[in-house]
């Protein structure tokens, strides 16, 4: 746990922000639209000048567009000078010149690495991997990827974990290679991410794998089509997982729910799902082809409505997991399932 400065304030930030947990206090350079915003984020702390705290935080978040490239320059001189580790994003390094050649600074993207799939072959995984697997954007997925490393790391386990999100680094996370997003075979892609994933094993040496991705596992309807779940099919391919979680959207469920819902992950990903986490997202189906896919926030109170509903609390793991220590609980009981198969947990 550290501190972090972040600035300026966007929608990017505010994505961040969500995942306050990570951080013991994150300071906000004020702004024409921080108050509003960061309601109810109870770490985050506005501030009016970076001096005010530079001694006190490890980090920086660095964001910015062309219309803002000549407003922060002396923050980033002053952060320069006390050397702080600078998190930005490749756009923003190219505008401001002073961090073209500053040693402490991280990339908040892809890494453009080089695919390997020459060896058409597929590398056993030798540690327990656990997939997150999610309905679409905004089911908590990647929240759950943060909360769960934590608690292992808590229990004494090393973690490695990858998700496609571009700031991941920003909480100890490998974003996704790039190619995984770039036009390829989908055999090829697979390989060449098991390779990647391998490599990163062999150099770290982690007790646990944590992979993730907020692309859908299926088509929500036929006309929204989330690449077929491309990416869910790459990440279960590239490392078989051991536990598969599974976040998906809010709605009226019934046990014939999960039920099918395990049977067509099984059979089009090879994972069987122990965990489900209801998320407080609902979807509003757009009215037309033109139009996006909506989002509703549902209260917490209609989650524990549905979760509690005698034949699906007597089903298995199915809970909000961002309630209480619902992630304590559910990550013990994933260490005592992962024992019986690992001697080194």
């Amino acid at each position: 746990m550290s501190n972090i400065v972040v600035f300026p304030f966007d929608e990017m930030v505010y994505e961040f922000l969500k995942y306050d947990n990570f951080y013991d206090n994150i300071f906000v350079l004020k702004s024409r639209d921080v108050n509003f915003a960061l309601d109810g984020l109870n770490k985050v702390k506005i501030i009016n000048d970076l001096l005010e705290v530079i001694d006190q935080v490890d980090s920086a978040l660095i964001l910015s567009n062309h219309q803002q490239s000549c407003l922060y320059e002396k923050e980033i001189i002053d952060l320069i000078e006390k050397k702080k580790k600078i998190y930005t994003t490749k756009e923003t390094k190219e505008l401001y010149k002073l961090l073209i050649n500053y040693e402490n600074i991280y990339l908040l993207d892809y890494p453009d690495i080089k695919e390997n799939y020459s060896a058409k072959n597929i590398i056993p995984i030798p540690v327990p991997v656990i997939s997150f697997l999610a309905d679409g954007e905004n089911c908590d997925n990647f929240l759950l990827q943060i909360n769960f490393k934590h608690y292992f790391e808590e229990q004494g386990y090393k973690v490695l974990a990858f998700a496609d999100e571009k700031y991941a680094a920003l909480f100890d996370i490998n974003p996704f290679p790039e190619f995984i997003f770039k036009p390829m075979s989908l055999v090829n892609k697979i390989v060449a991410f098991n390779h990647y994933i391998y490599e990163k094993i062999f150099i770290e040496k982690p007790d646990i794998v944590i992979l993730g991705s907020s692309g859908g596992i299926l088509p929500i309807n036929m006309d929204i089509l989330q690449d077929y779940g491309e990416r869910s099919i790459v990440i279960s391919s590239a490392a078989i997982p051991d536990i598969v979680i599974r976040s998906i959207y809010y709605g009226e469920y019934d046990l014939n729910f999960f039920e099918e819902d395990k049977k067509r992950v099984k059979y089009k990903l090879a994972s069987p799902v122990e965990y489900y986490h209801v998320s407080q997202t609902g979807i509003v189906y757009p009215l037309s082809l033109f139009e996006d896919l909506g989002y509703v926030k549902v209260p917490k109170e209609k989650v524990c409505e549905l979760i509690e509903k005698k034949d699906i609390k007597s089903y298995g793991w199915i809970c909000n997991m961002l309630e209480g220590d619902v992630i304590k609980e559910v990550g013990q009981d994933i260490l005592n399932k992962l024992y019986v198969s690992y001697e080194i947990l």
